[in-house]
């Protein structure tokens, strides 16, 4: 309950600030705002997901550093029949193919996938 009135002091806090922003200021305030709290959601997720108790200080300080999907770990070529046959029951691998590109969810099949 504590927290939760922490949460509700600083969005007061955050709309008078709005409300008294000088209307040049209004728009850069809702940006850094908004980037501030999308921060927030995306550390929270990571925090659940995978325990980084200081995501949110690796983004907010911008030493956060991205996956690189660019590049395809192999050059292998997956069959339509075989992406078929990956669907993770009776022991398979479970594969996932967006846009041409082909991922092994296995890991997580279970858990994200029913």
């Amino acid at each position: 309950r504590d927290s939760m009135r922490r949460v509700a002091a600083a969005l007061c806090a955050i709309a008078v600030a709005l409300k008294l922003a000088a209307p040049v200021l209004r728009p850069r305030l809702t940006l850094v705002l908004g980037r501030f709290f999308r921060d927030v959601a995306r550390a929270k997720a990571r925090r659940r997901r995978f325990g980084n108790r200081y995501a949110l200080a690796a983004m907010v300080a911008g030493v956060e550093t991205p996956y690189d999907v660019s590049e395809p770990e192999t050059d292998e070529t997956v069959t339509r029949a075989e992406l078929e046959g990956a669907d993770g029951f009776d022991g398979a691998p479970a594969w996932l193919a967006i846009r041409g590109r082909v991922y092994d969810v296995s890991a997580g099949a279970a858990r994200l996938f029913g």
